[in-house]
């Protein structure tokens, strides 16, 4: 079972790997052949870039880094416990199974300079060095061959002792928990303990151990192994084997033995539990993101990042999987539990474990389909998140203008709809995603959806019913199937679902108009004869109202639905050549004159950005006057007039840096930039005194009054009028975009 992990906890396990070659020596005799440390120290040197120091140089000839095989569970999964009496896998004690070490003799002398004898360290102690040459006994076929072979004669007439100390120098302490016979006497060196000293006092304990030590040898085992051969071969760190149905003991060793205390996410943990199952996980999430970002993935672990939701990277594709694999596992009686909330609950996990021929047919009612083994159920959910996902990011970014990933409202009221998408075929999400009438479609659910973004739990959870058609009657032993692999029968079950969806979504919004009505003294809502669309279209437009008029953040999601509206108008840069132009008549406007630049127009940069057309978001009216004008203190990322989603826009880096118009005043100029003006809403029009004046004509009086040195709190009518014009302008531009109409092809996914 692999871990994997960010940069701070890799460096502390790479710190541990480089404290392994530093070992026990006593006058050239070591626990770890000479062979293992050499291949070592190569791979060392070829990840580190070079030879490194190690901190505890002289703690290294006294204590190692060790491997305990009794503390793994893997060893503890068969019918009779490979260790039995010795096995610490169903209590894992401090340390866990990597322990750092101190070797010590079978006899040590007391006070008065009598020998006694000293109880055993740790049992089943390996070598961690060992453990991960890649050219050590465990890794090599021939090497494995003659290690047992040596193994079987040690009770024999003849037993092969030299070949028992140059292939397992360590055998004697992990048979006996001694490294050495004796200790160090009068200057002397202490003197290990080799096959000899447990040849000369065979009894039945020493021989079961032996028996314990040439079992693992077996194939069966070479896979356990491999793994720590791979710690640093494979860019990867192994902890173990997790447990049956419980991940909690591992990550708890894990968690010691990294020694960072870092709190183990949700995500991390359910990435943990389902590897159990199909250990190639990360390469499968590695492969979504390279499809979504259209680029190759050279670090799977830069991927379990702490990103936004609206990224849908990690945390929503591990989110989404557990959902599937609870829906696949469980059917409706896990439908309440959401995200990764599947993981905590010991039904999954053990139903997990029994899927295939052991399962129950009781329990088998509820799966999506038969499943001959657990890997086979995560894989095809692995499968059917990614080609879910990548629909629902194209169609955000493409047909909602939602391509900066960073603009986008918070997906969590999209779940319902990714939920639904779990019910189709991969091959129907890859021909979907292809299909333009039934993007057009989703589009419009994604947009209504997304409209009004807070949704609680409880309307959360009736919209999942709703649209996959459970029977509360029945909802505790049905499966959700995967619909037909037939066009024709997905496609009817998908247009069914997305009429209940529509329907359940009109209702849970006409409730949620109710509290609007009560709260702004609005006129009720008339909707009876209007279509579900239409419906919708009404009730989106007014929680967008809503939204906007309380927008006083940049970290507002209306923010986001700013950028999608001057996205979709073609907003760009303001004119260059304006702003060179102004610089040079009076320098407290425009930008200072550099090299010739065309306009690039708003949209997510691409790759490494080196242009600098990243958009981020900008104040017209500059954030340090506006905070002048409202006469009221606060930060850019606070709450505050200054910051009113009417004065905010959305501009490339390279026009936003502190040398641009960061906090300069821009130069409208309305014969040459005029395309640009009108798509960012600056031909807007509102009456100030009963005069009508438009936004563009608003900004200038407040720029040229504040470059005059006029009183900023007297410019508050003109600023709330400036603000209150281009928030009427995104309502406007919202309410054309609602009522666009779409082809009749896609009408008929929504069944309009």
């Amino acid at each position: 079972m692999w871990l994997v992990d960010g940069q701070q906890r890799t460096r502390a396990m790479l710190g541990i790997f480089q404290q392994t070659l530093t070992v026990p020596t006593v006058d050239g005799w070591s626990l770890v052949r000479k062979a293992d440390l050499d291949s070592l120290i190569g791979i060392r040197d070829a990840a580190s870039g070079g030879p490194t120091e190690t901190e505890d140089e002289e703690a290294g000839h006294d204590s190692f880094w060790a491997v305990v095989l009794p503390a793994m569970r893997v060893f503890d999964q068969t019918d009779a416990a490979y260790f039995g009496s010795y096995g610490e896998s169903r209590k894992v004690l401090r340390g866990s199974m990597f322990r750092r070490l101190s070797p010590q003799a079978r006899i040590r002398l007391d006070a008065n300079g009598k020998e006694k004898n000293v109880p055993p360290g740790a049992a089943g102690v390996i070598p961690l060095a060992t453990l991960l040459a890649p050219v050590g006994v465990f890794h090599d076929d021939q090497l494995r061959v003659l290690a047992q072979s040596a193994l079987r004669t040690f009770s024999s007439p003849h037993p092969d002792l030299p070949q028992l100390d140059e292939l397992l120098p360590w055998g004697p302490q992990f048979v006996t928990g001694h490294a050495y016979e004796r200790p160090a006497t009068d200057g002397a060196s202490p003197s290990p303990m080799r096959w000899a000293n447990l040849h000369e006092r065979q009894d039945v304990g020493i021989l079961t151990r032996v028996e314990q030590l040439a079992g693992l040898f077996e194939p069966e085992w070479c896979e356990v192994f491999d793994r720590f051969a791979d710690m640093l071969e494979g860019d990867r760190f192994a902890v173990g084997w997790l447990p049956s149905s419980d991940v909690s003991a591992a990550i708890d060793a894990y968690v010691r033995i990294n020694r960072a205390g870092i709190r183990v996410r949700a995500e991390e943990r359910a990435l943990a539990l389902l590897s159990r199952a199909h250990p190639a996980l990360l390469d499968d999430l590695a492969e979504f993101a390279s499809l979504r970002d259209d680029e190759p993935v050279t670090d799977q672990r830069s991927l379990l990042t702490h990103e936004s939701d609206r990224q849908l990277g990690f945390a929503v594709w591990m989110s989404t999987l557990t959902r599937y694999s609870t829906l696949a596992l469980l059917g409706t009686s896990g439908r309440r539990w959401l995200g990764t909330s599947a993981i905590d609950k010991e039904t999954f996990g053990y139903r997990l474990d029994r899927v295939g021929p052991r399962e129950t047919a009781a329990g088998k009612k509820t799966w999506a389909r038969d499943y001959a083994a657990p890997r086979e159920l995560i894989q095809e959910c692995s499968a059917r998140t990614t080609h879910a996902l990548l629909l629902v990011d194209s169609v955000l970014s493409d047909e909602l203008f939602l391509d900066h990933r960073m603009a986008r409202p918070s997906t969590r009221a999209l779940t319902p709809l990714i939920d639904l998408l779990y019910r189709l075929p991969v091959s129907a999400l890859q021909l979907l995603k292809t299909d333009s009438a039934f993007r057009a479609a989703i589009a419009r659910l994604f947009r209504w959806t997304l409209l009004a973004p807070y949704i609680d739990q409880p309307d959360l959870e009736q919209l999942l019913i709703d649209c996959h058609g459970i029977d509360e009657m029945l909802v505790d032993e049905c499966p959700l199937p995967v619909w037909g692999q037939s066009a024709e029968s997905w496609q009817q079950q998908l247009r069914d679902a997305l009429g209940r969806y529509q329907s359940s979504l009109a209702a849970l919004w006409s409730s949620k108009h109710a509290s609007y009505v009560e709260r702004y003294d609005w006129e009720p809502l008339v909707t009876d004869g209007l279509s579900t669309s239409a419906r919708l279209n009404e009730l989106a437009i007014n929680a967008f109202r809503v939204d906007v008029s309380e927008a006083r953040s940049l970290q507002h999601p209306a923010i986001g639905w700013l950028y999608a509206i001057e996205r979709r108008g073609g907003a760009a840069e303001f004119s260059w050549q304006a702003q060179y132009d102004s610089y040079l008549r009076d320098d407290r406007t425009g930008i200072r004159p550099g090299d010739p630049r065309r306009e690039a127009v708003l949209q997510q940069a691409v790759g490494a950005d080196t242009e600098g057309l990243y958009p981020e978001k900008q104040h017209i009216v500059p954030f340090a006057s506006g905070r002048q004008i409202a006469n009221k203190g606060g930060t850019r990322a606070t709450a505050s007039p200054a910051n009113a989603i009417g004065n905010l826009t959305w501009l490339s880096r390279r026009q936003n840096t502190l040398d641009a118009l960061a906090d300069r005043w821009t130069v409208m100029d309305q014969e040459r930039d005029a395309d640009n003006l009108d798509a960012r809403g600056m031909f807007a029009s509102v009456e100030v005194g009963g005069t009508p004046y438009t936004a563009v004509a608003l900004y200038e009086q407040i720029r040229d009054a504040m470059l005059r040195e006029v009183d900023p709190v007297e410019l508050q009518p003109l600023f709330t009028s400036f603000c209150a014009a281009r928030t009427e302008w995104m309502i406007g531009q919202m309410h054309s975009w609602l009522e666009e109409p779409v082809s009749s092809e896609a009408s008929e996914w929504l069944a309009e």
